[in-house]
C-alpha cells in the first residue's frame, strides 16, 4: 500500500512530465551516479567520488550517492535549507533535512507534521523540482549552473511555469463542462478543477484576481519571497 501511495504522489504532482519521469528513475536507482557507477561497473574508488566537493587536505573525499548528493553535498546544500525554509514558510512546520524525507519521501520516516492531501501534493511538487534540478546542475557542462544559488533560481522558474500551466488548465476546464471528466483528467492527473485552488491558490505562492470569467494570475514566488533564495556568487572580473 506503501509503495502504492508513492507511486501515486508522483503522478498527480504538479509537476511536468519530465520531472515525473526523473522521480520514477530516482525511485528505481536508475540515476547513474558516480558511487553506483564505480559499484556497477567494478570502477576504482576514485570514480565514485562526488565531483562538485571541494577536496580538504586530510579528509577523505565523500563518495557520490543519492543521499550525499541530494541532502549533503556543501555545493547544493543552501538549495536543499532554501526548500526546507520556504516549507516552513508555507506551513509553519520545518522538514527533516534527511534523505527519507527529501529523496525517498518515506512514510515511515520520523516526520511529526509531514502534510497530506493537498498539502502533500504541494510538497511533493516542490521536494521533486528542486530535486530534478539539483541533478540536472551536477551533470551540466556549463560551470555557472553548478551552484545551490543556480538551483533555486531553475526551480523558482519552473514552478512559475508549472503554476501558470495549471491555472491555464482550470480555465479550459471550466469552459469545457460538456466534456467528459475521464478525457479532462488526461490533461490534468492532478485532479481536475479543484486541483489548482487546493494546491497553488492555499499555498500564498499565487494571487488569483479579477472577475470569475476573466480571473488574471499572479505568481507570488520569488528570489525574495517567501523567503531569500542563496545569492548569486560574484562574477570575477579579469585584471
Amino acid at each position: 500500500m506503501a509503495v502504492a501511495a508513492c507511486w501515486k504522489a508522483v503522478w498527480q504532482a504538479s509537476v511536468p512530465n519530465h520531472i515525473r519521469v526523473f522521480a520514477y528513475r530516482l525511485l528505481h536507482a536508475a540515476l547513474p551516479v558516480n558511487a553506483l557507477r564505480a559499484c556497477r561497473y567494478s570502477l576504482q574508488r576514485c570514480d565514485a567520488w562526488c565531483l562538485q566537493c571541494t577536496s580538504v587536505p586530510g579528509q577523505p573525499r565523500s563518495l557520490e550517492t543519492y543521499s550525499h548528493l541530494f541532502v549533503q553535498c556543501p555545493t547544493y546544500r543552501p538549495a536543499v535549507e532554501w526548500l526546507a525554509r520556504l516549507w516552513d514558510a508555507i506551513s509553519g512546520h520545518r522538514p527533516p533535512l534527511v534523505a527519507a524525507v527529501l529523496v525517498a519521501d518515506d512514510p515511515a520516516a520520523h516526520w511529526q507534521h509531514r502534510p497530506q492531501g493537498a498539502k502533500h501534493q504541494l510538497w511533493t511538487a516542490l521536494r521533486l523540482t528542486l530535486l530534478y534540478h539539483v541533478w540536472a546542475a551536477s551533470r551540466t557542462q556549463h560551470m555557472e549552473q553548478r551552484s545551490a544559488a543556480a538551483v533555486v533560481r531553475a526551480v523558482i522558474a519552473s514552478i512559475s511555469r508549472e503554476i501558470s500551466h495549471q491555472f491555464t488548465l482550470q480555465q479550459l476546464q471550466h469552459s469545457c463542462d460538456s466534456v467528459p471528466q475521464r478525457l479532462l483528467r488526461r490533461l490534468d492527473p492532478g485532479g481536475g478543477t479543484t486541483h489548482f485552488a487546493a494546491v497553488w491558490e492555499d499555498s500564498g505562492l499565487v494571487r488569483v484576481s479579477g472577475p470569475t470569467s476573466h480571473p488574471r494570475i499572479e505568481v507570488l514566488l520569488s528570489v525574495s519571497f517567501p523567503v531569500a533564495a542563496p545569492a548569486m556568487a560574484a562574477a570575477r572580473l579579469d585584471d
